[in-house]
């Protein structure tokens, strides 16, 4: 039987602590802040990112492809195969980095593109390890995980558009309109992009619209199995807030994690945001 390992990119919002627990590999995200680059998670964390990320200038990158080979020969040195579960490519060069690095090495690693980015993938992740460790083959949990693709959903609620305009990944129209009426805008990833749900004025009732259409979306899942996340940027209560509302439907989920946003996606929300993933499973 084929030795498989499951990895994933720090764009899917797991630390490296949950992604042990999990059995999963973790490849980091390079953050560059000035003239330093540093390793996600591994050089800098959440917490470090949000002290400095408005002293100096931060932009995030893939990390090299030497870096890369590095990493995936190593997974080989103990594995037969490597099925990597990564950030849509419409977001990020990471899926492409990784087709061409495989390419080169082996046609034993898989590279899925999720079309998604955060906690989504860390679900999807972690139910590919489960059928690994049931003893199923990379044909049959890549074609579990792509049955899972269009079952997913994944909000972040930002406190301002400011830091995705400076990281070019929403234009520059949308971001002023977002600060020039002091709206908070809740954000969807859907078909592997990034999409403005609503505009709300005031932080209440962008969070009370934000429930509404997490509840909506959970209330659609009645009779199924499915997994949840919250997680936030440096913004704790609201995420314990958030918690406490969906509570029922945490008790009632095959996976619930709750992380904070790893430096990657935290250099692109900015502080005191908070969000939500869901995976409907088969």
């Amino acid at each position: 039987m084929s030795k498989i390992a499951i990895a994933v990119d720090t764009a899917s919002n797991i630390s490296l602590e949950k992604a042990r627990e999990e059995g999963l590999y973790l490849l980091p995200f390079a953050i560059n802040m000035g003239d330093d680059t540093l390793l996600d998670l591994i050089e800098i964390s959440p917490k470090e990112l949000y002290e400095g990320m408005d002293k100096v200038l931060l932009r995030t990158g893939v990390p090299g492809p030497a870096y890369v080979e590095d990493f995936l020969k190593d997974i080989l040195k103990d594995h037969d195969e490597i099925i990597f579960i990564t950030i849509s490519d419409q977001l990020s060069g990471m899926y492409n980095l990784l087709s061409l690095v495989a390419k080169e090495l082996s046609d034993k690693i898989h590279i899925v593109d999720t079309r998604a980015v955060g906690m989504t993938n860390a679900f999807i992740a972690i139910k590919a390890k489960e059928m690994v460790d049931a003893g199923k083959t990379s044909k049959e949990i890549i074609t579990y995980v792509e049955s899972l693709l269009d079952e997913t959903k994944s909000y972040v609620l930002l406190d301002t558009l400011h830091y995705l305009m400076k990281g070019g990944r929403i234009s520059k129209l949308n971001a002023a309109l977002g600060g020039f009426i002091r709206v908070k805008p809740l954000l969807e990833v859907k078909d592997g992009a990034l999409n403005i749900v609503s505009k709300e004025r005031g932080t209440a009732r962008a969070r009370k619209a934000f429930l509404a259409r997490l509840i909506e979306d959970l209330e659609g899942l009645e009779g199924s199995s499915y997994c949840i996340g919250l997680y936030h940027s440096n913004n704790q209560e609201a995420c314990d807030k958030l918690k406490a509302e969906l509570q029922d439907y945490i008790d009632g989920a095959d996976i619930y994690l709750e992380e904070q946003l790893t430096s990657v996606l935290g250099v692109h929300a900015g502080p005191d945001s908070v969000g939500a993933s869901i995976v409907k499973l088969k």
